[in-house]
């Protein structure tokens, strides 16, 4: 669904309530609204180990390039996302094809950078918002299944790629089960803003 209608269902839902100075309650802001009341709900959801449908989940397509790894010798080199992945909630599931690549632990890996490329074990590491895909310097792409916080994903990661799994159009992502929830989440969010400005219900 894409995110407009979830920013003029707000706009309905808000017009029942008196708000000053209500055109600063502008699209940006409800979008803003949107994406931090949907990753607080599926945040909580998650702590409270509560399944997460699939529903919720992006994929994208993210680009690599070769870059030096410091202090190895002879000259090293490892693939790196050439853009920092947007910011997720949990953990990302990283796929080489249809083949989940395992999680490695970066200290490990800093432990056997002389063996870079030695052994058989294809994985990844995220370091400063960077994916690093380790024991492999000819990949061009890997796909990341993730709980992004965001889910304007196409403006934060512009990647032309030719897999299935890309960012075609701005759709806010969440299982329609949870709309109602976040809706009224963010109207609470909204009304709290307003608080001091003695945001009320509207009378009949």
């Amino acid at each position: 669904m894409n995110i407009q209608h979830h920013i003029y269902a707000i706009k309905e839902i808000i017009s029942r309530y008196d708000i000053p100075d209500r055109n600063s309650l502008t699209n940006s802001l409800i979008e803003h609204f949107l994406n931090v009341e949907r990753s607080n709900l599926l945040g909580d959801m998650q702590r409270r180990k509560i399944a997460i449908s699939s529903l919720n989940y992006s994929t994208l397509c993210v680009e690599l390039e070769l870059t030096k790894v410091d202090d190895c010798n002879p000259d090293c080199y490892i693939l790196r996302s050439k853009y920092k992945l947007p910011k997720y909630i949990g953990k990302p599931i990283v796929r080489v094809g249809n083949t989940q690549i395992s999680n490695l632990n970066i200290f490990t890996i800093k432990n056997a950078k002389k063996s870079l490329h030695k052994k058989d074990q294809i994985g990844f590491y995220i370091q400063d918002n960077y994916l690093y895909v380790y024991n492999n310097v000819s990949l061009e792409k890997v796909s990341v299944l993730a709980l992004y916080f965001s889910n304007n994903l196409k403006s934060i990661l512009d990647v032309d790629c030719d897999c299935n799994a890309c960012i075609e159009e701005y759709d806010f992502i969440i299982d329609s089960s949870l709309i109602d929830t976040l809706y009224t989440l963010v109207i609470k969010r909204i009304i709290a803003t307003y608080a001091n400005k003695e945001t009320q219900p509207k009378s009949n």
